[in-house]
């Protein structure tokens, strides 16, 4: 489990004094695979800061329509425009992938840190304000992928993220195709013809009780940048 302590310190250049007040007002929080943290919409009351688990950063309608723009893992930040102004709403939905415990931060937390000290109120308004662009430019960089390119830009980033297995080699996914296609919104026999194909590929295989093996993750991230152009 990431130190909060030290994403903080990195992300919003808090000092320790201000740090454990900011800290001191933010609850845990443990999010069940499957559940929503909050959806595209909603009033952004809140940042979270990803101490454990995996979430998927996604927009659209529902429904199995939505685009995913990330996935993210223990370290990262989401949900920054909370930070930036009061009555923001979530630009995009996030859902717990794994099991994934976060630090809630309350808005008013931020609005007080920003009046304590000028210096965190600039670094906020530059460094959230540049996230928000990022998450522009993936979702613009979304609607532009093909099934195939969702497909794998999803396999990769969980590769990335959690794969287990010895450096440069194999690695394990717990994750069937079902979930796969679920989480890229792709339907699952489209998923199932992408797969055959990266199979085919000797780029991934199927490893039975719902696992995914990423035999040569260089080879994969390179078919994700051939398929994007």
């Amino acid at each position: 489990m990431v130190d909060v302590s030290e994403v903080l310190r990195g992300s919003i250049g808090v000092d320790e004094p201000l740090l454990d007040q900011l800290i001191g007002a933010s609850t845990r929080r443990l999010f069940r695979a499957g559940e929503t943290i909050f959806r595209e919409g909603d009033a952004a009351t809140s940042v979270h800061v990803l101490r454990a688990g995996l979430v998927a950063v996604r927009v659209g309608p529902g429904h199995g329509d939505d685009i995913l723009l990330a996935i993210l893992g223990p370290g990262e930040l989401f949900g920054e425009q909370a930070a930036l102004r009061a009555h923001a709403t979530r630009v995009a939905s996030v859902e717990a992938i794994r099991d994934t415990r976060t630090l809630e931060i309350p808005r008013a937390s931020f609005e007080e840190l920003r009046r304590c000290d000028p210096a965190v109120d600039r670094y906020l308004l530059e460094t959230l304000s540049a996230r928000m662009n990022r998450l522009a430019e993936l979702l613009v960089d979304a609607l532009r992928r093909s099934h195939e390119t969702r497909i794998v830009s999803a396999l990769t980033q969980m590769a990335e993220l959690e794969g287990e297995g010895p450096r440069n080699g194999p690695l394990e996914l717990q994750l069937t195709q079902r979930a796969l296609g679920e989480l890229a919104g792709v339907p699952l026999r489209t998923t199932q013809d992408k797969i055959r194909r990266l199979v085919a590929d000797d780029l991934v295989r199927p490893a039975g009780r719902g696992r995914l093996v990423v035999v040569d993750l260089p080879g994969l991230r390179a078919r994700l940048g051939s398929i994007r152009g």
